[in-house]
């Protein structure tokens, strides 16, 4: 439980790691809020006038507007150096808030769902699976995130539609399963890939400090 524990949570013995996450995510968290907003107001479109308007339009605002302020604080950031602290504060919130919004925007995917025809159905299993994969895909810097999501998106998804009776979205869940699956072994390999790459950086930069300072001792 520990490894797993680990495993799911932002590391912060590598200063130069948190620094490098943020920075990243400073391009890819504004773009990941853009979706989640376009792809909810399609939504609430599809849903007019067939689901109550208090789950259709009203939440369809509510997380709209906390999607559209995280992506304005996200903008902001881009470029600032952030303190080890901060950093590693911003990354942590980032686990809570991928958690909290997956599991916020499954279940008012799913309570749409029976209000909806054949098409408006196959729709919320669209968003499900281009909203999973398009957030995973942003969160590709931050591994843990990437992995909330998938967790919190992909189980529910894939039970809920394997539980509704109609045989078509059997293949909808498998397929939001494979698509999952695909996504976390992408995301596995280019963290590992991306962590690999700031270490090599960090040690770079300490042979240089390193033949700096020998050669100012040698001139001395």
């Amino acid at each position: 439980i520990g490894r797993i524990r680990q495993f799911m949570s932002v590391r912060v013995d590598s200063p130069e790691l948190l620094r490098a996450q943020v920075a990243a995510l400073s391009r890819m968290i504004p773009l990941l809020y853009f979706i989640l907003v376009a792809n909810a107001c399609v939504l609430t479109v599809t849903f007019y006038g067939k689901a109550p308007n208090w789950l259709n339009l009203y939440v369809a605002l509510a997380l709209s507007a906390v999607c559209a302020v995280r992506l304005v604080q996200w903008w902001r950031r881009r470029g600032i150096v952030f303190t080890d602290e901060q950093a590693a504060h911003e990354l942590k919130r980032t686990n809570w808030l991928a958690g909290i919004l997956g599991v916020v925007f499954s279940t008012w995917l799913i309570a749409l769902f029976p209000y909806g025809g054949t098409y408006a159905k196959a729709h919320v299993g669209t968003f499900m699976a281009v909203a999973m994969l398009s957030s995973m895909l942003c969160l590709i810097h931050l591994r843990s995130a990437a992995l909330i999501v998938a967790i919190t998106v992909c189980i529910p998804g894939t039970i809920f539609f394997v539980t509704t009776g109609i045989p078509a979205f059997y293949g909808a869940a498998i397929n939001i399963l494979l698509v999952a699956c695909a996504a976390v072994i992408v995301i596995l390999i280019q963290y590992r890939d991306f962590t690999r790459m700031i270490e090599a950086l960090k040690q770079t930069e300490c042979m240089r400090c390193f033949q700096a300072t020998a050669l100012s001792g040698c001139e001395a």
